[in-house]
């Protein structure tokens, strides 16, 4: 006959109980079965699990504090300056954590707003690279008579008494009187603006001008050159300035193998009273010597705004460094076409800059 026995225990303040050591809820009685004590685990986990679901279902019911929230939050984060200020036992250590961690912060976030100030500017980055390298393609080179009209032509024109539109202009400002734009209108600047088309006539030519051409130990001449226009200096010729196809390039530095020019001015025999006459209204007129700009081939040259003066009577020698650009494909670039509107010229920013300003300037003039 099997005997079941009952043993009842009561839980004592450190968790021991009186059943020989075993643990067991207070009050609960367990069943030794023929099985054997092995069995009580199963019974005991059970019970356990059940008061886990009874203290939380109890927590649950009530909030925690939002300093308990905040200590228990900075004692698990993974930033270590918050879990030493949290876990730091002595008040003077809390403040120099908390000020450790705020002048951290601080830094991050001024480290933080420049880079994203830096990336708003959109800065252009350059990746330069020196290269000695030959042979290298020859620049354009202008050169155009600082005295843009060729006071002999002028005196021919006069003489000859052509019906021309100069003539009908000098004839009309002379024949009526306008007040006080008179001055105005009978002034050199006024005889320069109502030039017109006849400014190419009167101006200089290549072949009054040059008298010696040589280029890379080669003599050149006059059809080595092409002549463009220019408001402030008319005629002005330009060295390398035909097709892309016929491109000029240098085997060797130094002057014998660049471009060698003498120049003759063509302003021996101006009017009387006006040779040395200063005009403070212009920076060209009355003055000698030419006035020369270096471009990229095939480019529109700028005389008044990239060139520079030569003086008479001196020799000039001038030294250049290539600079080679070469930007990034579609979408970047410098945002232009390879051809400048209704010009033969590559296009570039500043061209391009000043074909609009100058239709802007006619719009304005139709509209007035």
């Amino acid at each position: 006959m099997k005997v079941r026995r009952v043993a009842c225990s009561v839980r004592d303040r450190t968790g021991n109980s009186g059943c020989g050591g075993t643990r067991i809820l207070d009050g609960d009685c367990v069943k030794y079965s023929s099985i054997g004590k092995y069995g009580l685990y199963s019974d005991l986990k059970k019970m356990d699990v059940g008061q886990e679901k009874y203290s939380h279902h109890h927590y649950t019911h009530h909030p925690r504090s939002a300093i308990s929230l905040i200590t228990e939050l900075g004692s698990e984060s993974n930033a270590h300056g918050l879990a030493k200020i949290v876990t730091s036992s002595d008040t003077k250590r809390k403040v120099i954590w908390a000020l450790m961690v705020i002048i951290g912060f601080t830094a991050a976030t001024l480290q933080l707003s420049l880079l994203v100030r830096k990336y708003l500017q959109f800065q252009v980055v350059e990746l330069s690279e020196i290269k000695d390298s030959m042979p290298v393609e020859f620049p354009s080179v202008t050169v155009c008579n600082i005295e843009p009209i060729s006071w002999r032509k002028l005196r021919l024109l006069f003489e000859n008494g052509e019906d021309t539109e100069l003539m009908q202009w000098l004839n009309f400002t002379m024949r009526f009187k306008f007040g006080n734009q008179h001055p105005h209108l009978t002034s050199i600047r006024a005889f320069y603006e109502n030039l017109g088309d006849e400014a190419k006539n009167i101006s200089h030519e290549l072949k009054d001008l040059l008298i010696h051409c040589q280029f890379n130990q080669e003599a050149c001449s006059v059809e080595n050159f092409t002549t463009s226009f220019d408001g402030n200096y008319f005629n002005c010729f330009t060295f390398n300035g035909g097709t892309p196809e016929k491109r000029l390039l240098m085997h060797a530095t130094g002057p014998q193998n660049g471009l060698s020019l003498i120049v003759s001015l063509d302003n021996d025999e101006p009017p009387l009273g006006t040779y040395g006459v200063y005009n403070k209204d212009s920076n060209i007129l009355h003055s000698a010597g030419m006035r020369l700009v270096v471009h990229a081939p095939n480019t529109m040259p700028s005389p008044v705004d990239h060139g520079f003066d030569i003086p008479p009577g001196y020799s000039s020698s001038i030294g250049l460094k290539a600079v080679l650009n070469t930007r990034l494909s579609q979408p970047y670039g410098n945002c232009t076409t390879d051809a400048l509107i209704g010009m033969k010229y590559k296009n570039t920013f500043f061209s391009c800059l000043q074909v609009m300003i100058q239709s802007l300037e006619i719009m304005s003039q139709a509209v007035y």
